[in-house]
Parts: structure tokens; sequence; C-alpha cells
């Protein structure tokens, strides 16, 4: 990894280790499911800088819900290589087919985790065992980071809008089932509602009014421990099939 990136990565994680603490502390979220989804089992997977403890509360309310559930945490606190991360996350899939006996998983991917998840589904899954993905927060489209590109490290200048990871998740986006969830306004690291949406799939927003003019109250990591957006999750997990 190179010194820009590996020091950015030691700053984010630090804020990271704090904010994971506070997810894990976290009460079950939402209001309970009436009755056990007939669902597929669910592969949680986190965001640059995290680790599975990132997505523990969604995953504990998830089971709660009635959900089969497994997390994981990527290789350098998901800032490695996109290609292998994909490919760990079929892998992953198909473990938890395996030892579930169903046919396919469906994937949640925060952050950096959805476009790992999406790269996963369009571009390395064969055997089809990757159902529906879930992005939250995740910069579908690309950020536009304007003058500030030059000053970023190569990892994250790598999620700019036009960079050749997300463009081609544009190309291979036909069918594919995809479901997006994120804030209606701009989020307190910079992701807006355009960049977290994916062409020709359904959006699901979370904040709903919960915004002061063009920026969401509900934060780039709050969302993973707000009632209201686990509720948004869940119920992108629940919408009809194509």
């Amino acid at each position: 990894m190179r010194s820009r990136d590996s020091l950015a990565l030691a700053t984010w994680r630090t804020q990271m280790l704090r904010i994971e603490r506070r997810i894990d502390a976290e009460p079950l979220l939402g209001s309970p499911l009436a009755a056990a989804p007939d669902a597929r089992p669910v592969l949680l997977v986190h965001g640059y800088g995290g680790t599975r403890a990132s997505m523990s509360v969604i995953e504990r309310s998830l089971a709660r819900d009635g959900y089969v559930t497994r997390s994981i945490s990527l290789p350098e606190y998901g800032a490695g290589d996109l290609e292998r991360d994909a490919v760990l996350v079929v892998d992953a899939a198909r473990e938890l087919c395996v030892s579930t006996g169903a046919g396919s998983v469906d994937v949640i991917g925060h952050s950096r985790g959805g476009i790992v998840a999406r790269t996963a589904q369009q571009l390395h899954d064969r055997d089809g065992v990757i159902g529906r993905v879930v992005t939250i927060a995740s910069a579908n489209q690309g950020v536009a980071f304007g003058w500030a590109l030059r000053l970023l490290p190569p990892l994250l200048r790598s999620f700019g809008r036009g960079a050749p990871q997300i463009e081609r998740l544009g190309v291979t986006r036909h069918d594919h089932d995809v479901v997006a969830v994120g804030t209606g306004g701009m989020d307190n690291v910079g992701i807006t509602a355009g960049a977290t949406r994916i062409d020709g799939a359904p959006f699901l927003q979370v904040d709903d009014g919960r915004t002061i003019g063009p920026i969401s109250r509900i934060g780039h990591y709050r969302i993973l421990r707000d009632d209201h957006s686990y509720e948004r999750i869940r119920e992108a997990l629940l919408l009809p099939r194509a």
C-alpha cells in the first residue's frame, strides 16, 4: 500500500475504532417484523477502514427478524485490492449457501463495501451465489471531489466520478438485482444522494426530512445504527424480486 494510502487508513481506522465501539453497544434497531421473512441468508460487508464490527447492530437486528446472517472482515480494513475483496465476498457467499442449503444469498455492503459487493455480483459471481445486493451510502456514481481530488491518496481517488472501477459497474449493471439505500442530502463525508443512486435500480431514502438545507442529519456511519435507516435496509431486502 502506498504511503499516502497507509497514512489515510491509519487516521481513518483510529476514528473507526470509536465508531465501531459505539455501534456494537447499540440495542437492536427498528420495530421487529411481525413474522419471520421467507428470505435468503444475508452476508454483510463493511466499508473503508472498518471491520465486521461496523455491521454488528444491523446483523443482530436482522437475526432477531428471522434472517440467517454472516459478516466478514476484509483484509487491510477494507482498503486493499478491490478484485481480491470481491472474490472473497463471492467465496463467503458460496460458503453461506453451503452451510444453509440456500441457492443464493443477499449481500449488504456499506460505503466501499457496497462497491465491493457489486463488483463481486456483477464481475466475479460465475455461479449465481449472490442474489440481491443492497448498498448503504455507497458512492455508486462516484464522488465529485472537484479540486480536492489531487489532494487525496490514490485509493480514495479511485472512487472519484468517472473512475474505471465505477464506470464498469455502470456498464455491467444490466440484469443484476441491486437496491441502493442512502440519504436525501449530503452526508458528513461528502456522499450525496445523487452519488448513491444506481441507474435503473430502486433507491430508498433514510432521512425523510431529517435534513438541514442540503445536508443530511444522518451521517455516513450513523446510518448503521439508526432505527429508520435499519427499517429501510430491511425493506430493501424485502422488495419484490424482478
